[in-house]
């Protein structure tokens, strides 16, 4: 009997699952697989029953070589191509029930923990709190903007006059420096002439007087002893170049305990600077950033890191505040995510089947949402939620076929596409600090922490989960501000 007529007399003989001996074939059988060790037929029995209990088929490299083309290298089948396959395999065979490999399977679902209910509130927590100290902060810079602002009034000399037929202290001009203080300076009345000048004076005389008798501190050259805080500030000198000319009357209130009286300021140039109140203004500012990406490994070997590139949105209501979002093209690092697998096929000989997967790194289109504090005008620090679309992934497939008594087979291939057995959308909470080096260019770290599992475990049987953490270091580069 040839080797073909003895493969169509198992194939048809492996339906029943019960055939009777022959002596003939058999010793072809065990010439063609192991001449060296020959097997009883209660064995070889024996050993074909437990196979079929297993559920094991012949194989076959034609037919196994198609069918993972098919696949893909992911096994990527959709459920109707399985289901099918499945009710070929059912129909072409008969399956008994093997008790050890069911509570194999009853151990494996059992190891996978189910992830408790506060797990799936990490990101919903992350976000709200993000919103609350942007809120916070907005609402206290809002606060401040509607509060009272100081004006910085410039050093002048004040001037006071009075008639000196009427009083002979008042009768002196004299200058007082006014030191800036929270005193409202009042210009409530018009220019006048020098008539009404000296009408004024005249009328106010007796104001004047009873002034300088009650406050007699208030000396020419000499500094108040006992006093309220208004007049203790006034320091008089003598001033004999002063013009008439120079005199512009206008209506001081001083102190509440002083009744209203009239001076006249001459201004003089100060040395001090004028302080002007502080108005927010809304900016906006577009960067091109990118820089080195580092990947947390799993299988805790640090591989080759990878890189970022993109454009940055920046909206600012203030000096302080900010939020920022763009659009990025992320390769992380070398994940280090590493998977094997093992397969036996028995037909007319024994074949051993060992594939080896190294997940390299992972391509996506990120957009970071953040929300920034500056610190001063070189340090701030931002809380965002990153959203990464993934690509693609790349992946070295390294399969070892031992075929019984021939030398193994070795085939080494290179993905880079999309799979199945990732989740397509992944999220991460990150928190950075950026360092502003000149007025365009600064430096930004950055740490991402995953919200999600990044593989999906029905796919692959990725049982663990999958977090790797990335660190970026990002050189952002000032386009345009507006």
């Amino acid at each position: 009997m040839t080797e073909k007529d003895l493969k169509k007399l198992f194939e048809d003989k492996l339906e029943g699952q019960n055939f009777e001996f022959n002596e003939a074939n058999w010793e072809a059988f065990e010439q063609m697989s192991d001449p060296g060790e020959p097997m009883s037929e209660q064995e070889f029995k024996k050993l074909f029953r437990d196979k079929m209990a297993q559920a094991s088929f012949p194989f076959n490299p034609a037919n196994w070589d198609a069918l993972e083309e098919e696949m893909g290298p992911e096994h990527g089948m959709s459920d109707s191509e399985l289901q099918t396959l499945f009710d070929k395999k059912i129909n072409q065979s008969q399956f008994a029930y093997n008790p050890d490999n069911w509570a194999r399977m009853e151990a494996i679902l059992d190891q996978r923990g189910r992830k408790p209910l506060a797990f799936y509130w990490r990101s919903a927590a992350a976000i709200l709190a993000a919103a609350g100290i942007s809120s916070l902060l907005l609402f206290q810079n809002q606060a401040n903007q509607f509060g009272p602002v100081e004006i910085a009034v410039p050093q002048q000399n004040i001037v006071e006059t009075a008639p000196a037929a009427k009083s002979p202290v008042a009768a002196e001009t004299v200058e007082m420096p006014v030191s800036q203080s929270s005193e409202t300076v009042e210009n409530n009345s018009p220019a006048l002439s020098s008539n009404d000048a000296s009408t004024t004076g005249n009328g106010i005389e007796s104001q004047d007087l009873a002034y300088v008798q009650d406050n007699s501190a208030v000396v020419i050259g000499a500094r108040p002893r006992e006093s309220s805080p208004a007049v203790q500030a006034l320091y008089i000198e003598p001033n004999p170049n002063l013009q008439a000319s120079d005199l512009h009357p206008i209506n001081v209130n001083l102190d509440a305990e002083l009744a209203p009286r009239h001076f006249v300021i001459q201004d003089l140039p100060s040395s001090e600077p004028v302080i002007e109140p502080y108005i927010p203004q809304a900016y906006s500012k577009v960067y091109a950033s990118g820089g080195p990406v580092i990947s947390q490994a799993l299988n805790g070997k640090m591989g080759g890191p990878g890189f970022s590139a993109g454009l940055e949105y920046e909206y600012g209501w203030n000096k302080i505040s900010s939020i920022r979002t763009g659009i990025i093209y992320t390769q992380t690092g070398d994940i280090g995510l590493e998977t094997m697998h093992d397969s036996t096929f028995f037909g007319l000989g024994r074949t051993e089947v060992q594939t080896q997967r190294h997940y390299k790194s992972l391509q996506s289109i990120r957009i970071p949402v953040a929300y920034q504090y500056k610190l001063n005008s070189q340090h701030s620090f931002g809380l965002g939620l990153n959203t990464d679309v993934l690509l693609s992934v790349r992946m070295d497939e390294t399969k070892t076929t031992t075929v019984f008594k021939q030398d193994p087979k070795v085939e080494h291939k290179e993905y880079n596409q999309s799979m199945n057995s990732f989740a397509p959308v992944n999220f991460s909470a990150s928190l950075s600090y950026e360092f502003q080096y000149s007025e365009r260019l600064s430096f930004a770290l950055s740490y991402a922490l995953p919200l999600n599992d990044i593989t999906q475990d029905q796919a692959q049987n990725f049982a663990a989960d999958h977090r790797p953490g990335q660190a970026n270091l990002q050189l952002r580069y000032l386009l345009f501000k507006n």
